[in-house]
């Protein structure tokens, strides 16, 4: 679980200053309401 943590870790230290993000998804509406600000993953 440590080596997720890192990889994730990693990852967002890499696009957190990306200026050129693209959109906010809208097509699923709940997204639509949550913050640009925010960083989320899903790992499946």
């Amino acid at each position: 679980m440590e080596n997720y943590k890192k990889i994730i870790a990693d990852v967002y230290k890499d696009v957190k200053n990306v200026q050129d993000l693209g959109q906010t998804a809208r097509f699923i509406p709940e997204l639509a309401f949550v913050g640009t600000d925010n960083f989320g993953v899903h790992i499946t």
